[in-house]
C-alpha cells in the first residue's frame, strides 16, 4: 500500500486459516498491523484519501481508519505495547504471500499468528475475550500447521511465555481443548512465573474487570524490563484518554468506551 508494509491478521486471516467458511467468524473490524515508523504515513495517506481517522492514540501508536464504512484497526505492536518482545518486522520477515482475500498480499506465518492470537486473549483477561477470539484457540490444534513445541519455543522467544503457558492451560481447563496440553507442558511442568500464572488465574476468575486485573495483565511478560514498560504505556495510555475528553474529538475503541476491559 504505497510503498507501506501491511499485515492482516486477527479476524480477516483467522476466518480464512482457522474455518471451513470464513462467514463463521465474525468481523467487527480488519486489523493490520505495520512498523512503528510507517504509523504517520497511514495517517497521513488517511488524510489524502479521505478516509477518516475515527481513533489516533500515540501511546500506543495505533489508529482506527474507517475506510469505505469499514473501521480498519492499524496497530504497531503485537498485543498492548510493551508487553511482547515479537516485533512486527519480525512478523514481516517471516511472512509469506497469499491471495486468500481475492487479491495478493503479505500473509503471516502460522505460528506467528498463533502467539497473536494468545497474547490478544490474555490482553483481554481470557473471560473478558469475544467468544469467537475463544473459539480462534480452540481451532488452532485442528489445523495441520499446529506445531506445538514450535508454539511454545515462539512464544518463550517472544517473551511471553507465561502468558502462554496461562492461555494454553486455560483453554484445557475451561474449554476442554486437551490439544493445548502439548503446548503447556513443551513450554513447562510449571509456568515459567508460577506464582504469578496462580495469582492472575484466581484474579480474572473473581473479577476481570477489577483495577487488579487489568494491572496484572500487563505484567504477564517473562522479562522484568517489558513489564515494567507494559505499566508504564499502560498509566500513559490512560492519561491520553482522560486528555482527549478535553478535545473536540473524544477517545473511542471501536465501540466501546475507555473504561470497557477490552479496550483497555
Amino acid at each position: 500500500m504505497e510503498g507501506i508494509a501491511v499485515l492482516p491478521v486477527k479476524g480477516i486471516v483467522s476466518g480464512r486459516t482457522l474455518y471451513d467458511d470464513p462467514a463463521d467468524r465474525p468481523l467487527t473490524d480488519v486489523d493490520m498491523r505495520v512498523l512503528p515508523r510507517d504509523i504517520a504515513r497511514i495517517a497521513k495517506l488517511a488524510r489524502r484519501r479521505g478516509w477518516p481517522i475515527a481513533q489516533r492514540m500515540r501511546t500506543y501508536a495505533n489508529m482506527i481508519v474507517s475506510v469505505d464504512g469499514a473501521d480498519v484497526d492499524v496497530e504497531s505492536h503485537v498485543g498492548p505495547r510493551g508487553m511482547c518482545s515479537l516485533r512486527v518486522a519480525t512478523l514481516l520477515a517471516r511472512a509469506g504471500r497469499s491471495h486468500a482475500l481475492g487479491f495478493e498480499c503479505t500473509w503471516p506465518d502460522f505460528t506467528d499468528h498463533a502467539v497473536v492470537l494468545i497474547v490478544n486473549a490474555f490482553k483481554d483477561k481470557l473471560v473478558g475475550a469475544f467468544e469467537w477470539a475463544i473459539r480462534d484457540l480452540e481451532r488452532i490444534p485442528r489445523q495441520e500447521a499446529y506445531d506445538p513445541a514450535l508454539l511454545a519455543r515462539r512464544l518463550r522467544a517472544s517473551g511471553v511465555g507465561t502468558i502462554g503457558w496461562i492461555v494454553a492451560d486455560w483453554m484445557v481447563r475451561v474449554r476442554n481443548v486437551a490439544a493445548w496440553s502439548l503446548v503447556r507442558d513443551a513450554i513447562g511442568i510449571e509456568a515459567p512465573r508460577p506464582r504469578y500464572a496462580r495469582r492472575f488465574s484466581s484474579t480474572i476468575e473473581r473479577d476481570a474487570h477489577t483495577l487488579a486485573a487489568r494491572v496484572l495483565g500487563r505484567m504477564g511478560s517473562d522479562a522484568p524490563s517489558n513489564r515494567a514498560s507494559a505499566l508504564v504505556w499502560m498509566a500513559l495510555w490512560r492519561a491520553e484518554v482522560v486528555l482527549s475528553q478535553l478535545g473536540s474529538a473524544p477517545y473511542r475503541r471501536g465501540h466501546s468506551p475507555p473504561w470497557d476491559v477490552r479496550g483497555s
